[in-house]
């Protein structure tokens, strides 16, 4: 299962609790600015979050199928926080 979301205003990433067999989630372009709630997507293997005002990388440990992670054009300024992929 996709969930393919760019360039949509969203603001938070929420509401995927039942999801627990999506595959791939994209959701640049849009206005997040925290990882949170993703706890539950244990069959995630790509994560799209390019092009947010994400400024720390945190939250993805229990994302354990995760193989594609994309994160640039973020506000991150440290990546000490990548050792837990």
């Amino acid at each position: 299962y996709i969930i393919y979301m760019p360039a949509n205003k969203l603001q938070k990433i929420d509401n995927l609790e039942a999801l627990v067999n999506l595959d791939e989630l994209m959701i640049a372009e849009n206005k997040i600015t925290y990882i949170e709630n993703l706890d539950s997507l244990v069959n995630l293997n790509t994560l799209d979050i390019s092009y947010n005002k994400i400024t720390k990388i945190t939250n993805l440990e229990k994302l354990t199928n995760l193989e594609n992670f994309w994160f640039n054009s973020n506000l991150i300024e440290y990546f000490d926080d990548l050792t837990i992929l």
